[in-house]
């Protein structure tokens, strides 16, 4: 088959693709090599842990102290996974700061029950330590 005919539609005068042109175009499509797809065009799936990790590094800092503060006001509140025991605190404090109260632990903590926050709010008034 040669050319079709002309297309009187058509403003510009231009022909149709003939069936062997169509065929020799589909030909050359398929002996050129495929366009290999690049790790970059493909779209990301899932957590991506560069920009939580950075994230994390700029906040984290700032956001422990306020954990631990609240995990320590949360175990005054009588939530017990949080509470800490008294007198091993104490026996901590006194460790560090003054070895020679330890024999006394026992009596201060008996006398501060239930009143422990105050017990150490006195000991960071007079040591200027938090215990």
């Amino acid at each position: 088959m040669g050319k079709s005919a002309r297309n009187p539609s058509d403003p510009f005068g231009e022909s149709e693709e003939t069936r062997g042109q169509s065929r020799a175009r589909a030909a050359e499509a398929r002996k050129a090599p495929p366009k290999r797809a690049r790790e970059n065009d493909e779209k990301p799936t899932g957590i991506r842990c560069g920009p939580l990790i950075m994230m994390l590094m700029i906040v984290g800092g700032s956001l422990l102290p306020a954990l631990a503060k609240l995990a320590d006001s949360l175990g005054h509140l009588g939530f017990t996974w949080f509470k800490t025991d008294p007198n091993a605190r104490l026996l901590r404090f006194y460790e560090a700061h003054n070895p020679s109260k330890l024999g006394e632990v026992p009596n201060v903590v008996r006398k501060y029950r239930g009143r422990e926050e105050e017990l150490f709010s006195k000991l960071e008034a007079k040591y200027g330590i938090r215990p």
